[in-house]
């Protein structure tokens, strides 16, 4: 299927909805949650007044054994190093290369993770998987969690923050749309219109995750 985005086409990807869309995009191909990478992006990435554009972001150089590595920052929106760069065959500043590859590897990690923690529940694993962006899913796996380090904490507590902010910021949102008394149960209770408030609930109240494309709305 073509690509549709005039923005996209003519290589706009500077623009941060284009940036944002091409994440949500990615993310769904994966079969990840529509804002999984929104997310990654808020902590590796963030625009701010002396970094307005994520696809030029450059973090600290690194200190690596590995020669591919060592001395050389992470780059780019998802902020890969040099050595998975190289993995993946991308250049790290280029927005789709880069959120594509980002979302292979989250699709690996959490199959990874799924089969060392099949007990966990989807939010956990995806938590994890999102730590694993940053850590690496072995030293998730070998630390049975958050690995025990200042920058894997600091990322996990960032992580946690923006979710619940999100989830926060949605249940606002959809609080002036809610009824004032609570849905009648048994006999008095109506059938539910297909697009009511409370389809709202389920997609925004229990997960925190904006699906795009549905319309949630009766149309009459």
């Amino acid at each position: 299927m073509e690509d549709e985005n005039p923005l996209r086409d003519k290589g706009y990807t500077d623009h941060p909805e284009v940036q944002r869309d091409l994440m949500i995009q990615a993310a769904i191909a994966r079969k990840l949650p529509p804002n999984f990478l929104i997310h990654l992006h808020e902590i590796e990435s963030p625009i701010t007044k002396d970094s307005p554009n994520p696809r030029l972001a450059v973090g600290k150089p690194l200190k690596s054994k590995n020669p591919l590595d060592k001395g050389k920052p992470a780059r780019g929106i998802m902020q890969f190093i040099p050595s998975t760069a190289a993995d993946y065959g991308i250049d790290p500043h280029d927005v789709k290369q880069s959120v594509d590859a980002a979302a292979v590897m989250a699709s690996k990690n959490l199959n990874a993770l799924r089969r060392e923690f099949p007990g966990l529940s989807k939010e956990n694993l995806l938590f994890l998987t999102g730590i694993a962006h940053h850590s690496g899913a072995g030293s998730v796996i070998s630390a049975g969690g958050v690995p025990d380090k200042p920058g894997a904490i600091d990322y996990a507590t960032k992580l946690r923050r923006i979710q619940e902010q999100e989830k926060a910021t949605m249940r606002e949102a959809i609080k002036p749309l809610l009824p004032a008394s609570p849905k009648p149960r048994g006999a008095a209770a109506q059938p539910m219109k297909k697009g009511s408030i409370y389809d709202i609930q389920q997609m925004f109240g229990s997960t925190g995750e904006y699906v795009p494309g549905v319309d949630v709305f009766s149309r009459g």
